[in-house]
């Protein structure tokens, strides 16, 4: 497989049945070409940045992928796909989510541009997120 990136991923659902969804999503990515070394406990936690009455899942992973980020993006975009998730949003406003995959951290590595901002851009506001990556360092 060659010289293996380490990344760091965030997971989220707030529909049907959060436990099973985080599971399933951990079943694609370990069937993808991710070897994941670690998972962090379960964090719950309200909506971000819009209404609903349903609370979030959240957990963060440990990775371990000979892709590229934004193969790694193409990946990831590919379970959610799989897996129900629609558009992330409507007219800019965030929806509840059946699954959210996304990479904050990919080895020591910057980049911006329109598809992957890296780290993620606003993972330190985030509890969900900063919370349970501390499991994990």
């Amino acid at each position: 497989m060659g010289e293996l990136n380490l990344a760091y991923l965030s997971i989220g659902t707030n529909l049907g049945n959060k436990e099973e969804n985080l599971n399933q999503c951990l079943i694609h990515l370990r069937e993808s070409e991710i070897l994941v070394e670690k998972v962090s406990s379960v964090f719950y936690s309200k909506p971000h940045g819009f209404e609903s009455q349903h609370d979030f899942f959240n957990l963060c992973v440990k990775i371990k992928t000979g892709c590229p980020p934004l193969l790694l993006l193409d990946l990831i975009k590919n379970i959610e796909h799989k897996m129900g998730r629609k558009e992330s949003s409507k007219n800019g406003v965030y929806q509840d989510r059946i699954i959210d995959i996304d990479i904050i951290f990919f080895n020591n590595f910057s980049m911006h541009d329109d598809r992957l901002t890296l780290p993620h851009p606003s993972w330190n506001l985030r509890p969900f997120v900063y919370l349970p990556l501390l499991e994990l360092v």
